[in-house]
């Protein structure tokens, strides 16, 4: 019973930690960025004094509001596909092309990850122009998209693993 409750306040963190990352974070920088970009045009085409801050923060709250989101909706599977192939297959080779897919896109996640952690440490002697903020604040979440989409493609692996095991054991 303790085992199971400790698994239960596991997941729940793990899905509180997911929820932040996926969800609150990429809101709160489209919330920055949509503001800005108004702000901006204002600033441009009404008070005809453009903002020169403006064009960084947004171009960085996109990158982050669009690779963090993408997370989320790798998680609850809601990319768009083309499964008509997919769909006419019986079930068990549904999950073989699941699990071929899921493998090829951990294995890229996998062999991506440190070069990734290098660049990335190599843009932090970079600087944007106006702000001057260190490059690598600006891309980090292509590291945290590495590491999620990989989670999750291992996440789904597991699953397929498991409902396989299942199915086996229910031949026998």
């Amino acid at each position: 019973m303790l085992h199971c409750l400790k698994r239960d306040n596991v997941k729940k963190t793990y899905t509180i930690i997911l929820d932040i990352i996926e969800l609150y974070l990429p809101a709160v920088t489209f919330t920055v960025m949509f503001t800005v970009f108004i702000l901006q045009i204002v600033f441009r085409y009404v008070l005809n004094a453009p903002l020169m801050w403006a064009y960084e923060v947004t171009v960085l709250c996109f990158i982050w509001t669009t690779l963090l989101a993408a997370c989320y909706i790798r998680r609850i599977k809601g990319h768009i596909n083309f499964n008509m192939f997919y769909l006419s297959r019986k079930p068990g080779t549904q999950t073989a092309f699941r699990f071929i897919s899921n493998g090829l896109i951990l294995f890229v996640c996998v062999i991506g990850y440190l070069p990734t952690i290098d660049y990335i440490d190599f843009l932090k002697m970079d600087k944007s122009p106006v702000l001057r903020l260190p490059m690598n604040i600006g891309f980090f979440p292509i590291l945290v998209f590495l590491t999620l989409i990989g989670l999750h493609s291992l996440e789904d692996i597991m699953r397929d693993i498991k409902l396989i095991t299942e199915k086996r054991g229910a031949k026998r």
